[in-house]
C-alpha cells in the first residue's frame, strides 16, 4: 500500500501511539504525585491513615 516506504509508515504509526501513551501516562502519574486529593495504585502514601 505505501510501496517501499510500508515498514517505515508503520513504523512511524506505531512510534506516535506508544510515544503518546508514554505522554498521557506521565502527565497522569505527575497529576496524581503532585495532587494529595487524588489516590494512585502505585504510590502508597501512609502519612494521611
Amino acid at each position: 500500500m505505501f510501496g517501499p516506504f510500508g515498514p517505515f509508515v508503520y513504523g512511524a504509526i506505531a512510534f506516535v501511539l506508544v510515544a503518546s501513551a508514554v505522554y498521557v501516562g506521565t502527565l497522569r502519574a505527575l497529576d496524581v504525585y503532585f495532587d494529595d486529593e487524588q489516590d494512585s495504585w502505585f504510590l502508597e502514601d501512609n502519612t494521611r491513615h
